[in-house]
């Protein structure tokens, strides 16, 4: 079985795009998120957000597929199709 890893840095929302700091970590404040920066060599994957506010998500800078709220404690997960070079989340 493989090591479980707690969360990364924090990081907060904006108006705008965030870069992950891990495969799992929280995101604090309620801007919205217009995507994420896309690590170099990625080849699809995921990773996973502990909301710590009711954040929303929009498709603004193209790089996710689907908008969305993110709801506090509700673990939210973006899955990367790179068929389509998008970012997908587990709720909307």
């Amino acid at each position: 079985p493989g090591s479980v890893s707690g969360p990364t840095t924090a990081i907060a929302s904006v108006a705008g795009t965030i870069t992950p700091s891990g495969r799992l970590f929280h995101v604090t404040g309620t801007a919205a998120i217009t995507g994420f920066v896309t690590p170099v060599g990625c080849a699809g994957g995921s990773f996973s957000i502990i909301p710590d506010g009711n954040f929303t998500w929009t498709t603004g800078d193209g790089s996710i597929g689907l908008a969305g709220t993110a709801v506090t404690g509700r673990v939210l997960t973006f899955t990367y199709d790179t068929s389509v070079g998008k970012w997908f989340p587990s709720y909307v």
